[in-house]
């Protein structure tokens, strides 16, 4: 098995996922949001909910561009009656 990243961050991530206090530094912060995201990433791959996922993520960003569409059209609209 390859690993991405040295013994010694893995440490890091690790002693900052199971700290209790809040992260004192920028550093532990970022450690601490990497080792979620990095966690959240392992579950998806882990249970193959890939095709699941990238489904309604596809669904929920057409959704998205139809929302900021009409509202673009309603804006334009607003605007022409504006300087009528």
């Amino acid at each position: 098995m390859v690993t991405l990243f040295p013994r010694q961050t893995d440490a890091r991530v690790q002693t900052a996922t199971e700290s209790k206090e809040a992260p004192t530094s920028k550093c532990s912060t970022y450690l601490l949001c990497f080792a979620v995201a990095m966690n959240i990433l392992r579950m998806v791959k882990l249970f193959g909910w890939e095709p699941k996922l990238s489904e309604r993520l596809s669904e929920k960003r057409e959704l998205e561009l139809q929302c900021i569409k009409m509202r673009q059209i309603l804006s334009l609209i607003n605007t022409n009656i504006k300087w009528v």
